[in-house]
């Protein structure tokens, strides 16, 4: 992700038999979009494999993540000719492609970087919690949590993100919170899985998972590899 961008996800799948016309579908209404100026980088992953969680089957199979400078220019997207233009065309042509799964609109709580990427596997950890926890939580995970997987040199960017809006979750399945780790490649990503960094972060999650702590609901995790990437 580009450090602090807001950014729109829609989790989606395709109907059985259609995948292959579901992503050509998809990316070339991603590139038709990615005409407005206001969208600074898209990109469609795919999950590989889901790692844990309560409700696996929200991960969703595939993802597309757009990358905006504000929550104005955010808000100003509809209003782009290339989003009207793309709307006739998911009214025309996506009915028997795919289904949409949740959808949200999210701002970042914390980031960091080693450097910056354009096509990057992803980790991603998909948790609520106790709502008068909240600021606890979060405090807890930005800054003690997520640094301490961070030690691992392979994480190119790690960051966290609170929804503020469930656009297109017309199934309840949105995500309050999502930490987002990247890497250059799968490789990457296996070592991490596996490494003694994983290890020294677990005893500290295992302490604050029990409900009387912050009452974390871990949704699911997931890896995404990118299908397909348009930066500015």
């Amino acid at each position: 992700m580009r450090k602090g961008a807001i950014i729109s996800i829609v989790g989606s799948e395709p109907v059985s038999g259609k995948e292959a016309e579901y992503n050509a579908w998809y990316n070339r209404h991603v590139s038709d979009l990615f005409g407005c100026e206001d969208l600074k980088r898209a990109t469609r992953y795919h999950r590989y494999d889901v790692i844990a969680g309560d409700n696996r089957e929200e991960s969703a199979e595939y993802l597309t993540i757009y990358e905006f400078d504000s929550k104005e220019a955010l808000a100003a997207f509809p209003q782009c000719p290339e989003f009207a233009a793309g709307s006739r065309d998911f009214e025309k042509n996506w009915p028997g492609l795919g289904n949409i799964i949740w959808g949200g609109s999210y701002e970042p709580h914390k980031f960091v970087e080693r450097k910056q990427g354009v096509e990057s596997t992803l980790f991603i950890v998909a948790t609520e919690c106790n709502p008068e926890k909240a600021a606890e939580y979060n405090e807890w995970y930005s800054e003690t949590h997520l640094p301490m997987l961070f030690e691992f040199q392979g994480i190119t960017v790690a960051s966290r993100y609170n929804r503020y809006s469930n656009k297109g979750d017309d199934k309840g399945k949105g995500v309050k919170y999502l930490a987002i780790y990247e890497f250059d490649n799968k490789d990457d990503l296996e070592a991490f899985l596996n490494s003694p960094e994983i290890a020294a972060a677990r005893p500290d999650w295992d302490e604050k998972y029990p409900d009387d702590v912050f009452g974390i609901l871990l949704k699911w995790s997931a890896l995404y590899e990118p299908v397909k990437s348009l930066p500015r």
